[in-house]
């Protein structure tokens, strides 16, 4: 059990070595506004700004929407993805008050507009993954989009669709896939999606088709924008589900023990881990109970700081979970990880142990 106003110390006296030891500039604006929420400490930092070159900058740029397809500056039609983008920025300290930002959220927002009147999926002409990315923009954007600006209108929309459907599966305790397809119909309308779209989307999803779209990672921070509204017990299952606590599906191990026990095949498997496991707490924040659910995962991140009393766990495999889902700073070269890493978890445990 931790003792929150100890760790409150601990995590000022952190906070402000890190201050003390000229840390990139985006660190030290998430340090002074969201750990120690000094706000002399934080017009300092913000009057400095994210530097043009920035990741986050740089991807927010390289997205791109065109007419029928999402594309980013590295081809293909979902690489560098706007959830990504959003994520990032968010790291960096941006918010969607930032011109850059904002204009991104514009700009998703537009194309969820012109994907529910034009429904690109519905394209036979389409084939493979092509197919298959396009309808994931009805789950994926609106998704993306409650990470930063929970309170858009898409969002709201969207995520009054997912909790519906959410509440159905629950009430029923049926989670599978035909049952879900059907209240999809009933919830989404025909109008926005056919059969024979959703049977697409089924046969490429691949992974996705072992279990329902409500419990994946796309449809976790959209249902959270309206977290309030469900009922506890519903939200606390969903949360165990997500968090692979709930034995709907035999996958073995769940994640959170794969992690605190270290079953990965190296080094940079295990950090990959960590980060997605880091992502998802932020994600997880959206719901009402949230600390119930990530108490053992933030125990035992609280006692992985080493000697000097940083963390760094490693540079993560690249993909999801990567590298850049968790950097603050311009780069990870020297000390900048550890500055990374030590400012994450301290983000986290300022959250878990606010008054």
């Amino acid at each position: 059990m931790l003792n929150k106003k100890q760790v409150r110390e601990e995590i000022e006296a952190t906070a402000g070595r890190l201050l003390d030891e000229k840390s990139s500039d985006c660190v030290q604006l998430r340090l002074a506004r969201d750990v120690l929420h000094d706000n002399a400490l934080t017009r300092k930092a913000a009057a400095k700004g994210v530097p043009d070159d920035h990741l986050a900058r740089q991807m927010l740029r390289n997205v791109e929407f065109s007419s029928a397809h999402m594309k980013t500056d590295v081809g293909g039609n979902v690489r560098g993805s706007v959830g990504s983008a959003f994520i990032v920025a968010r790291n960096a300290g941006l918010t969607a008050n930032d011109p850059q930002v904002a204009q991104c959220i514009d700009d998703t927002a537009n194309f969820i507009r012109h994907c529910e009147r034009e429904r690109p999926w519905e394209n036979s002409s389409l084939h493979g993954t092509k197919r298959f990315t396009t309808i994931r923009y009805i789950i994926k954007l609106p998704g993306a989009l409650a990470r930063i600006k929970p309170k858009h209108p898409i969002v709201k929309r969207y995520a009054t669709k997912a909790v519906a459907l959410l509440n159905a599966q629950m009430t029923e305790d049926d989670f599978s896939l035909e049952r879900e397809d059907e209240l999809w119909f009933d919830i989404y309308g025909e109008k926005l999606i056919s059969r024979e779209a959703l049977s697409v989307y089924r046969n490429l999803a691949f992974c996705p088709t072992t279990y329902a779209m409500v419990l994946g990672g796309l449809t976790f921070p959209l249902i959270g924008a309206l977290a309030s509204t469900l009922d506890t017990k519903v939200a606390d299952r969903y949360c165990r589900m997500v968090l692979n606590l709930h034995p709907l599906i035999d996958k073995g191990p769940n994640w959170e023990d794969r992690i605190i026990e270290n079953k990965f095949a190296n080094p940079a498997r295990f950090a990959q881990g960590v980060a997605i496991h880091m992502k998802t707490m932020w994600d997880l924040q959206m719901y009402p109970n949230w600390r119930v659910h990530a108490k053992r995962f933030v125990e035992w991140l609280w006692n992985q700081r080493r000697e000097d009393g940083l963390w760094d766990f490693g540079s993560p495999h690249g993909g999801t979970g990567g590298t850049m889902h968790l950097r603050i700073s311009e780069s990870w070269r020297g000390k900048h990880r550890t500055w990374d890493w030590t400012t994450q978890v301290l983000l986290l445990m300022r959250a878990y142990v606010a008054d």
